[in-house]
């Protein structure tokens, strides 16, 4: 790469970095809005009278069912529509839901209002995607990418915490109140201070999308594409499954308090998971110049080094050595994340990029956060009935479940083999 051209790529433009940094508070706040019903369950329980199921029902089926469901067709609205208005649309839609709930008396209401919050969630990040890739350069994005994908550990902090603490001093309504309020306050801010930038940055082709049918033709013809989405569907599968089951793991096997264990998934998922993704991004673009397979070997060796590390977490019998052994484990099995979906985007055409980050939010959707802590939980109790104690049903369940980092491995790998035969 000439000096010129390496000395352009190394430039952040301010307009490029305030655009991040508005949809980085939209992350934050779609991801506190989501976490927030999980740390209110108890509370909640005991008001409304609701069983374990219902509470289940809520926290899962009512949130992730729409969201991931939805996906795809809110991908191709972004694909065609104005980004902006968009996200502004479904902000106030998510946002106001969320606060709605405070008012609820029931199971029904709660679900319903739960629905809502999912499916304007289901907007956010096919949409925020999108903007990230127009305003960034390909050399620049898996860096902005992550900074991006720290609206999760910030969001989760606000939701799990925050909501908890008001809810401890003014009760679960009020905390849905608070929480909900954020985002109401932001969306005028983003409708007045986002910029939609033009989708045609990286090449000259038309700005009318192609037919819903030829564009999944086009990500499936994409064999790195293929690739990549089992990679991220199976490196999902594993982060879910261990942060889902961590808490109860932690109070079953090292007999910890339930506010211990959730201070441990809150170093794990929050500080780990956060670096992990910024580290991620920050090394994919600087080993992307080098050479454009870098990008997803990299991703290659952190999801086959999360299979020992994962395993080290679950099977040391010290409490302080697995939280350590998670600490990396958790690390290194976020690295991939800002690869994912900076590479994604590199490989299609502007008026796709929606629809290729919803495809892959769908797929990481329903094989990691749907069924990754239900299989878990199922050969968890599998275990238990062939006579083992519940923490250690539940150690050894976890590690069977590390074989799907290991087909992520191996499918990161053979998306950076796809990658090197795409190179003119």
């Amino acid at each position: 790469m000439h000096a010129p051209l390496k000395a352009m790529e190394r430039t952040w433009q301010p307009s490029s970095l305030k655009a991040l940094a508005l949809l980085f508070a939209i992350a934050v706040v779609s991801y506190a809005d989501r976490f927030t019903m999980g740390v209110l369950q108890v509370p909640i329980k005991a008001d409304l009278g609701l069983s374990d199921a219902e509470i289940g029902a809520l926290t899962g089926l009512a949130f992730f069912v729409p969201h991931t469901l939805l996906s795809i067709p809110m991908a191709r609205l972004a694909d065609r529509w104005n980004r902006k208005y968009l996200l502004v649309a479904a902000l106030l839609l998510w946002s106001g839901m969320t606060a709605a709930m405070g008012w609820a008396a029931s199971f029904a209401a709660l679900f319903v209002l739960r629905m809502g919050v999912a499916i304007g969630e289901s907007t956010c990040l096919p949409s925020c995607y999108s903007l990230i890739a127009d305003y960034f350069r390909p050399a620049q994005r898996a860096r902005a990418m992550a900074f991006f994908g720290l609206g999760l550990p910030v969001g989760s902090l606000i939701g799990l915490t925050g909501a908890g603490m008001i809810a401890a001093r003014w009760g679960w309504q009020t905390a849905f109140f608070v929480v909900g309020s954020l985002g109401l306050l932001l969306a005028p801010i983003i409708a007045m201070a986002l910029r939609e930038p033009a989708r045609d940055g990286d090449s000259g082709e038309s700005n009318t999308p192609p037919p819903f049918g030829e564009a999944v033709a086009l990500l499936w013809r994409m064999p790195s594409f293929r690739c990549i989405a089992i990679g991220n569907s199976c490196q999902t599968f594993i982060i879910t499954a261990s942060l889902t089951w961590s808490a109860s793991f932690y109070t079953r096997a090292h007999e910890t308090t339930l506010g211990e264990a959730a201070l441990v998934v809150g170093i794990l998922g929050g500080l780990a998971g956060g670096l992990g993704t910024l580290s991620g991004g920050f090394l994919t673009d600087r080993l992307g110049l080098r050479d454009r397979r870098w990008p997803m070997r990299l991703p290659a060796i952190t999801a086959g080094l999360t299979v020992p590390a994962t395993a080290l977490q679950f099977l040391l019998p010290g409490f302080a050595p697995s939280v350590a052994a998670g600490v990396a484990a958790v690390f290194l099995a976020n690295m991939h994340i800002p690869a994912v979906f900076a590479t994604s985007q590199g490989l299609v055409p502007p008026r796709v990029r929606a629809l290729t980050s919803g495809v892959l939010v769908m797929l990481a959707g329903l094989v990691g956060s749907v069924c990754g802590p239900l299989l878990t939980g199922w050969v968890s109790d599998l275990l238990q009935q062939m006579g083992q104690d519940d923490g250690s049903a539940l150690r050894h369940a976890i590690c069977l479940m590390l074989v799907f980092s290991a087909i992520a491995s191996a499918a990161f790998y053979r998306a950076s083999r796809h990658m090197g035969r795409q190179q003119p």
